[in-house]
Parts: C-alpha cells; structure tokens; sequence
C-alpha cells in the first residue's frame, strides 16, 4: 500500500464501521495504514468485504491481523482437517498434498490405516502455518520444490483446493545447485 491509498483505506474502514458501529478515527486509518502496508489496497479491499460476508466474526470490526490472515489465505487453515490432508497426501497433486505426503511418508499412505494416518495428519496441521507462509509468498524450500518437481506440482498453484494463488514467483529449479537436488529422503 502506498500512502496516497491512505484516503481509500478510510472509505473502506468508514464503510465497516457503519456494519459494526466502531469509531472510525484518523490514529486508528493510521495504524492499520502502518500495520498493513505490506499489503496492496486493493487486497485490502477484498479482505474486508471477505471478512464482512464470509468471517465468524463479521459482526465485529476486523483487527489488522484478521485482514492479514485473510489476505495471506491463513483463515483457511481452520477448514483444513486430518482427513482432508490424507486425501492431499494420497493425492499429491497440490503443494501441500506432496508435503504432506513427505511428511506421513510413503510406506504409510501404501498401508492406509486411517486412524494412524489421521493421527499424523493432526501432526503435520501443527506446522502448516508455516508452510502455508512460505507457499503463499513464494518460498517453498528447495527440498519442496525438488518434490513438487519430482511429482510434476506447479509451485505457483494455491497450495490447496480454495488457498489463493502465491504472491511471488518462485526461483527456477534449474538455479538450486545440483548438490541440493538429491531426493536422499524424498519418497
């Protein structure tokens, strides 16, 4: 966002306002304004609506970090559940259902004992946040982007069915050394 958004962001914050009843004031257009800068306006944009029509908490003006969340796709993780990460993994046709797939391991899936696999789905939803961050401003690791090679995975998909697109594009595989390429304990 740049500063001459400032007067747009105020109209989108004046607008909620009128939802929620929240005092609308120059400090506080400021603060999300500094909070939020990393952010295009328009995105920003899009998150408020989102957050007025789609959010639990849309009776409630949004924080800087609801609308961040929003943005980044982080609000999804909740809908993500084991079950849904094994059929990813088994899949492996999306980022995160090949490093889910890493992370179960392939002998496991090859067993499909639901329940165990499910118990190690709950694990891997413990570190997605993490993964979600790096996909979603393009920076999977080079081992992740050696799996998604190897399973034929376009990194610049959303990393899951309903995840937003990444918002940078991803180094070439041909500019990680040759030496960081080996799959020593890929599936």
């Amino acid at each position: 966002m740049k500063t001459k958004d400032i007067p747009m962001l105020a109209k989108i914050m004046e607008d909620q306002s009128l939802i929620t009843n929240k005092d609308v004031t120059e400090r506080l257009v400021d603060l999300y304004y500094n909070l939020l800068i990393e952010f295009s306006i328009e995105d920003i944009s899009e998150a408020f609506k989102k957050h007025t029509m789609e959010s639990d908490q849309k009776n409630f003006f949004p924080k800087p970090g609801n609308i961040s969340d929003i943005i980044k796709g982080v609000d999804k993780i909740i809908e993500l559940k084991p079950d849904e990460i094994v059929s990813l993994a088994l899949a492996k046709k999306t980022p995160i259902g090949v490093i889910a797939a890493q992370f179960i391991t392939s002998f496991d899936l090859a067993d499909k004992d639901h329940f165990y696999l499910r118990g190690r789905a709950r694990d891997f939803l413990f570190g997605i946040q993490e993964i979600l961050d790096r996909g979603l401003s393009g920076n999977y690791n080079p081992f992740e982007l050696q799996l998604m090679e190897k399973y034929g995975v376009d990194p610049l998909d959303p990393p899951a069915p309903g995840f937003p697109m990444p918002k940078i594009k991803m180094p070439d595989l041909k500019s990680i050394p040759e030496n960081k390429k080996e799959l020593s304990h890929a599936n």
